[in-house]
């Protein structure tokens, strides 16, 4: 039962990946399971001899924490039903079924308050190094791309107190962090030691992206440079190391809200690059073995700490040694390999070439464009035309564009790039100041639909009409004429007011908020009885019982009759997968007159 269940909540697709099957999540809720499985796990029994109990509690945890996978209503059940008695959660199930409650879920991980996380650091101490507890500690530092610094703050805090920090300042950790990574089970174990350190350096980085200046500063007396280039550097170390640890060095030292002029000035980067990056972009062009983790570590981690680097304006004002213009030559030689590989991907590609070209200015403006042109000519030369791909010579020539000859103004193309990217930020501006407007100005015309009579006075003809439901049946008949008229467009608007009419979880920001309040008082100031109760706020029975009322007018008004003809008809799938919506907002909470 409870692996069937499992199906329902989610679906795997080929690449192995999960994707949530909203509509089941909705009926399960609807259904209860959710209150059933949590009583379930409250029964006692011998957790050391029933293995076969323990199997079943296993995936009882499975099944929540798929019921509630990217479905913040369920999310939100569970919050209140399972994670408000967090202090009695200590084992690695319970904590990975808080992973999923919380998993890219903004709103619930903000409301993570000290004792919430000191709750979880303490469970460390108690039952050992488990890259589970770091794993939620992580979730809650990031959601829907966004970071909460008081996450950051309050993890920072506490780890820098608790005995967890002393891996990083013991001499003998790093001597035995090396003896790891010889070891293929502590590769291979999800759960090992060695896994815990890479989770637990990505959650220092976690703490310190987004710019937080509290954490950076805490984060420096943790990780020092010359210890994350002894490291880094060292020929045992792993991928999966190299990555945690230099995405640290990104967000610690590098894309900082607290100015780090030391590594601009210093020769770390420089080490990094010469005696570990560009060798492992050797290995990855060779393909001389076959990790995954090695290639999502250089096109990725590495290449956005070099465009980090390279692109800041600190970096412009270091010293420039002659011994680091070769280094960034052979830098640029190694780039320019790796971009002509023919297994790159358009997105990898494109990502390389922005580094090279970042690579490229730098050159000129140190008059080494010269060393750049006889690199490529080399490397051109010696690509024998059987191992070059169409994808690599269409692109050669729009890349060797990238080396400016002589007497080529750079400051047309910077200019160009201003403009365009200017432009694009303030598409994005608009779009961010009209979007809460948009949103305001909708759910005012859900609020029409929902009571038209409210807009007339007492005894207008206009009101008494409306108040039986006409303009509702006028609008439901309207939609139904539409699609024999093939206005798909203007019936899916009707049908998704309809919906909106039932259940609107729409939250305001301050500016559409009031403009909100505005027009509500512009229409609906002839009644303001009506006006009243919009802005009083519902208790939970209040909600559940102006739900049903809502559901049942747009019944008896045909909403229901429109819903099943259109299932029958002939129409798009866009209207099927509206009409659908519609029907589960008609069937919300188990109306059973709809039913």
């Amino acid at each position: 039962i409870l692996r069937r269940m499992m199906k329902l909540c989610v679906a795997e697709t080929s690449d192995g990946n999960l994707h949530a099957r909203e509509n089941e999540q909705r009926l399960l809720r609807n259904m209860g399971v959710h209150v059933v499985v949590l009583d379930l796990l409250k029964i006692p029994y011998d957790k050391m001899e029933d293995t076969r109990m323990n199997h079943i509690m296993k995936l009882a945890h499975n099944l929540l924490q798929y019921f509630c996978y990217e479905n913040p209503t369920n999310q939100a059940k569970l919050y209140d039903l399972y994670f408000n008695d967090y202090q009695q959660l200590s084992e690695e199930q319970e904590v990975e079924t808080c992973c999923y409650i919380f998993l890219n879920n903004i709103q619930l991980c903000k409301t993570m308050t000290e004792k919430h996380i000191q709750h979880f650091v303490h469970l460390i101490e108690l039952h050992g190094r488990k890259v589970i507890y770091i794993k939620f500690l992580q979730t809650i530092v990031k959601a829907e791309n966004q970071y909460i610094k008081n996450c950051q703050d309050i993890i920072m805090s506490e780890l820098v107190t608790s005995d967890e920090v002393l891996v990083f300042y013991e001499k003998g950790n790093l001597t035995n962090l090396f003896e790891r990574m010889k070891s293929d089970t502590e590769r291979t174990d999800p759960n090992s030691l060695l896994n815990y350190h890479i989770q637990l350096v990505h959650l220092l980085a976690m703490c310190t992206e987004g710019k937080n200046a509290s954490t950076e500063i805490k984060c420096h007396s943790l990780i020092g440079l010359d210890d994350l280039v002894i490291i880094v550097t060292h020929p045992e170390c792993i991928p999966e190391v190299k990555e945690a640890y230099v995405t640290f060095l990104n967000h610690c030292y590098i894309d900082t809200e607290v100015e780090m002029k030391e590594i601009y000035n210093s020769q770390h980067i420089y080490a990094l690059i010469e005696q570990s990056f560009c060798p492992d972009i050797e290995k990855l062009i060779t393909k001389a073995t076959d990790e995954p983790n090695l290639e999502k570590y250089i096109l990725n981690t590495v290449i956005d700490l070099l465009t980090q680097f390279f692109n800041s304006p600190f970096f412009e004002q270091a010293s420039a040694p002659q011994h680091r213009n070769t280094t960034l030559i052979s830098l640029h030689s190694h780039l320019i390999k790796l971009f002509t590989a023919s297994w790159l991907t358009a997105t990898q590609r494109e990502h390389v070439d922005r580094c090279i070209h970042i690579i490229s200015l730098i050159a000129d403006r140190r008059g080494l464009l010269h060393f750049l042109r006889s690199n490529h000519s080399s490397i051109s030369e010696s690509m024998l035309p059987s191992h070059r791909t169409s994808r690599s010579i269409t692109l050669e020539p729009r890349h060797s564009g990238t080396y400016p000859a002589d007497g080529y103004n750079h400051s047309e193309d910077i200019e160009h790039t201003r403009v365009i990217d200017g432009f694009v930020a303030f598409l994005s501006q608009t779009s961010v100041r009209l979007a809460p407007l948009i949103l305001a100005e909708i759910s005012i015309l859900v609020d029409v639909i929902r009571a038209p009579a409210a807009l007339f006075p007492e005894k207008n003809e206009c009101r008494l009409k409306f108040l039986y439901g006409a303009f509702v049946h006028k609008l439901i008949q309207h939609a139904k004429y539409l699609l024999t008229q093939t206005d798909e467009n203007l019936c899916l608007r009707i049908m998704h007011s309809l919906k909106s009419m039932v259940k609107s979880n729409t939250e305001f920001e301050t500016i559409g908020q009031s403009l909100r309040l505005k027009l509500l008082r512009r229409y609906f100031s002839d009644d303001t009885q009506y006006l009243k109760s919009i802005y009083q706020a519902v208790q939970e029975e209040d909600a559940i019982e102006r739900l049903r009322l809502t559901q049942n007018e747009l019944n008896k008004q045909g909403a229901s009759d429109l819903v099943v003809e259109l299932f029958i008809s002939q129409s798009s799938i866009n209207i099927l997968e509206e009409s659908i919506h519609l029907a589960i907002a008609l069937l919300e909470g188990g109306n059973t007159e709809v039913q």
